[in-house]
Protein backbone atom coordinates (compact mmCIF):
# COMPACT_ATOMS: atom_id res chain seq x y z
CA UNK A 1 0.00 0.00 0.00
CA UNK A 2 1.41 3.40 -0.93
CA UNK A 3 1.62 6.30 1.51
CA UNK A 4 -1.02 8.18 -0.53
CA UNK A 5 -3.39 5.20 -0.41
CA UNK A 6 -2.79 4.82 3.33
CA UNK A 7 -3.54 8.50 3.98
CA UNK A 8 -6.72 8.31 1.88
CA UNK A 9 -7.88 5.21 3.75
CA UNK A 10 -7.19 6.89 7.10
CA UNK A 11 -9.09 10.04 6.15
CA UNK A 12 -12.04 7.95 4.93
CA UNK A 13 -12.10 5.92 8.16
CA UNK A 14 -11.98 9.05 10.33
CA UNK A 15 -14.75 10.63 8.27
CA UNK A 16 -16.91 7.54 8.68
CA UNK A 17 -16.37 7.51 12.45
CA UNK A 18 -17.30 11.19 12.74
CA UNK A 19 -20.45 10.58 10.69
CA UNK A 20 -21.47 7.70 12.93
CA UNK A 21 -20.84 9.78 16.04
CA UNK A 22 -22.88 12.69 14.68
CA UNK A 23 -25.82 10.43 13.88
CA UNK A 24 -25.57 8.20 16.96
CA UNK A 25 -28.01 7.93 19.88
CA UNK A 26 -26.66 10.98 21.73
CA UNK A 27 -26.95 13.20 18.67
CA UNK A 28 -30.42 11.91 17.83
CA UNK A 29 -31.53 12.50 21.42
CA UNK A 30 -30.25 16.08 21.27
CA UNK A 31 -32.11 16.68 18.02
CA UNK A 32 -35.34 15.18 19.41
CA UNK A 33 -35.34 17.35 22.55
CA UNK A 34 -37.64 20.36 22.49
CA UNK A 35 -37.04 23.31 24.81
CA UNK A 36 -39.65 25.92 25.68
CA UNK A 37 -39.54 28.95 27.97
CA UNK A 38 -42.44 30.81 29.58
CA UNK A 39 -41.51 34.44 30.23
CA UNK A 40 -43.35 37.33 31.85
CA UNK A 41 -43.68 40.79 30.27
CA UNK A 42 -40.24 41.81 31.59
CA UNK A 43 -38.53 38.76 30.13
CA UNK A 44 -38.12 36.88 33.42
CA UNK A 45 -38.25 33.11 32.88
CA UNK A 46 -41.12 31.83 35.02
CA UNK A 47 -41.01 28.26 33.73
CA UNK A 48 -39.02 26.19 31.28
CA UNK A 49 -39.78 22.84 29.71
CA UNK A 50 -37.57 20.26 28.04
CA UNK A 51 -39.57 17.64 26.16
CA UNK A 52 -37.62 14.46 25.54
CA UNK A 53 -38.22 10.70 25.35
CA UNK A 54 -41.85 10.69 26.47
CA UNK A 55 -41.30 13.06 29.40
CA UNK A 56 -41.09 16.75 30.22
CA UNK A 57 -38.53 18.21 32.62
CA UNK A 58 -40.11 21.31 34.17
CA UNK A 59 -38.30 24.06 36.06
CA UNK A 60 -39.59 27.22 37.71
CA UNK A 61 -38.11 30.54 38.83
CA UNK A 62 -34.31 30.60 38.97
CA UNK A 63 -34.20 27.08 37.58
CA UNK A 64 -35.91 25.50 40.60
CA UNK A 65 -37.00 21.99 39.64
CA UNK A 66 -40.76 21.48 39.47
CA UNK A 67 -40.39 17.82 38.56
CA UNK A 68 -40.50 15.37 35.69
CA UNK A 69 -43.79 15.01 33.83
CA UNK A 70 -44.31 11.51 32.45
CA UNK A 71 -46.63 11.23 29.45
CA UNK A 72 -48.62 8.01 29.90
CA UNK A 73 -51.34 7.45 27.33
CA UNK A 74 -54.38 9.13 28.85
CA UNK A 75 -52.59 10.95 31.67
CA UNK A 76 -49.62 12.97 32.86
CA UNK A 77 -47.84 12.25 36.15
CA UNK A 78 -45.53 14.73 37.86
CA UNK A 79 -42.79 13.18 39.97
CA UNK A 80 -40.32 15.08 42.16
CA UNK A 81 -36.55 14.65 42.34
CA UNK A 82 -37.02 11.59 44.61
CA UNK A 83 -39.34 10.01 41.99
CA UNK A 84 -42.36 10.49 44.28
CA UNK A 85 -45.62 11.17 42.47
CA UNK A 86 -46.94 14.61 43.40
CA UNK A 87 -49.60 15.33 40.79
CA UNK A 88 -51.42 13.76 37.92
CA UNK A 89 -53.78 14.98 35.23
CA UNK A 90 -55.95 12.29 33.70
CA UNK A 91 -58.62 12.11 31.06
CA UNK A 92 -62.22 11.90 32.27
CA UNK A 93 -65.58 11.83 30.50
CA UNK A 94 -66.09 15.28 28.98
CA UNK A 95 -62.82 16.66 30.28
CA UNK A 96 -60.01 15.93 32.70
CA UNK A 97 -59.15 15.85 36.40
CA UNK A 98 -56.15 16.96 38.44
CA UNK A 99 -55.29 14.82 41.49
CA UNK A 100 -52.59 14.94 44.14
CA UNK A 101 -50.15 12.10 44.66
CA UNK A 102 -52.64 10.23 46.86
CA UNK A 103 -55.40 10.34 44.26
CA UNK A 104 -57.43 13.14 45.87
CA UNK A 105 -59.19 15.43 43.42
CA UNK A 106 -57.80 18.95 43.26
CA UNK A 107 -59.55 20.25 40.14
CA UNK A 108 -62.06 19.13 37.53
CA UNK A 109 -62.02 20.49 33.99
CA UNK A 110 -65.24 20.11 32.02
CA UNK A 111 -65.69 20.47 28.29
CA UNK A 112 -68.75 22.61 27.56
CA UNK A 113 -68.72 22.65 23.75
CA UNK A 114 -67.54 25.33 21.33
CA UNK A 115 -63.98 24.88 22.60
CA UNK A 116 -64.87 25.95 26.16
CA UNK A 117 -63.17 24.35 29.18
CA UNK A 118 -64.31 25.16 32.73
CA UNK A 119 -61.86 24.79 35.63
CA UNK A 120 -63.54 23.95 38.96
CA UNK A 121 -61.90 23.26 42.31
CA UNK A 122 -62.58 20.09 44.30
CA UNK A 123 -65.71 21.65 45.78
CA UNK A 124 -67.18 22.56 42.41
CA UNK A 125 -66.40 26.29 42.51
CA UNK A 126 -65.43 27.67 39.12
CA UNK A 127 -61.98 29.27 39.10
CA UNK A 128 -61.49 30.08 35.41
CA UNK A 129 -62.59 29.22 31.89
CA UNK A 130 -60.56 28.65 28.74
CA UNK A 131 -62.11 29.00 25.31
CA UNK A 132 -60.06 28.01 22.27
CA UNK A 133 -60.74 28.18 18.55
CA UNK A 134 -58.72 28.31 15.35
CA UNK A 135 -57.54 31.86 15.99
CA UNK A 136 -56.29 31.39 19.55
CA UNK A 137 -57.63 31.14 23.09
CA UNK A 138 -59.10 33.34 25.77
CA UNK A 139 -58.85 32.88 29.53
CA UNK A 140 -61.44 34.39 31.87
CA UNK A 141 -61.54 34.59 35.65
CA UNK A 142 -64.49 33.19 37.56
CA UNK A 143 -65.97 36.72 37.51
CA UNK A 144 -66.06 36.63 33.70
CA UNK A 145 -63.29 39.21 33.41
CA UNK A 146 -60.78 38.54 30.64
CA UNK A 147 -57.51 37.39 32.18
CA UNK A 148 -55.60 36.82 28.94
CA UNK A 149 -55.90 36.57 25.20
CA UNK A 150 -53.62 33.89 23.83
CA UNK A 151 -52.25 33.99 20.28
CA UNK A 152 -49.66 32.06 18.30
CA UNK A 153 -47.24 33.69 15.87
CA UNK A 154 -43.61 33.45 14.84
CA UNK A 155 -42.81 30.25 16.71
CA UNK A 156 -44.20 31.39 20.06
CA UNK A 157 -47.43 31.93 21.96
CA UNK A 158 -48.12 35.41 23.32
CA UNK A 159 -50.36 36.46 26.21
CA UNK A 160 -52.12 39.83 26.28
CA UNK A 161 -54.44 41.45 28.81
CA UNK A 162 -57.93 42.69 28.02
CA UNK A 163 -56.47 46.07 26.98
CA UNK A 164 -53.80 44.54 24.77
CA UNK A 165 -50.95 44.94 27.25
CA UNK A 166 -48.31 42.23 27.03
CA UNK A 167 -48.39 39.69 29.85
CA UNK A 168 -45.79 37.23 28.61
CA UNK A 169 -44.95 34.59 26.04
CA UNK A 170 -44.16 30.91 25.62
CA UNK A 171 -41.20 30.48 23.29
CA UNK A 172 -41.09 27.47 20.98
CA UNK A 173 -44.81 26.69 21.07
CA UNK A 174 -47.92 27.17 18.94
CA UNK A 175 -50.69 25.38 20.90
CA UNK A 176 -52.75 28.20 22.42
CA UNK A 177 -55.18 25.93 24.28
CA UNK A 178 -52.35 24.19 26.12
CA UNK A 179 -50.49 27.44 26.79
CA UNK A 180 -53.59 29.12 28.22
CA UNK A 181 -53.25 27.20 31.51
CA UNK A 182 -49.92 28.88 32.24
CA UNK A 183 -51.52 32.26 33.04
CA UNK A 184 -54.05 31.05 35.63
CA UNK A 185 -52.58 32.42 38.85
CA UNK A 186 -54.88 30.38 41.12
CA UNK A 187 -52.88 27.30 40.07
CA UNK A 188 -49.39 26.54 41.35
CA UNK A 189 -46.52 26.50 38.86
CA UNK A 190 -46.40 22.70 39.08
CA UNK A 191 -50.15 22.45 38.38
CA UNK A 192 -49.84 24.81 35.41
CA UNK A 193 -46.92 22.79 34.06
CA UNK A 194 -48.87 19.53 34.38
CA UNK A 195 -51.92 20.97 32.61
CA UNK A 196 -49.78 22.42 29.84
CA UNK A 197 -48.15 19.00 29.29
CA UNK A 198 -51.53 17.23 29.34
CA UNK A 199 -53.20 19.48 26.79
CA UNK A 200 -50.11 19.84 24.62
CA UNK A 201 -49.07 16.17 24.56
CA UNK A 202 -51.97 13.95 25.70
CA UNK A 203 -55.37 15.52 25.10
CA UNK A 204 -56.57 15.48 21.46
Amino acid sequence: MTKRTFRSSTVFALSALLTLAASGPAARAAESATRLRYLDAKGTVLMAFEVKDGAVEATGLNGAKLGKLKLLGDRVKLRDASDVERLKVKRKDNGSEVEDGSGNRLYRIKEKGDGKLVLDDAGGTTLATVRADGSGAEVRRDSGEVLAKVKASGGKVTFEGANGDKLGELEGASDTRAAAWLVIEKLSLAERAALWAFYAKVAP
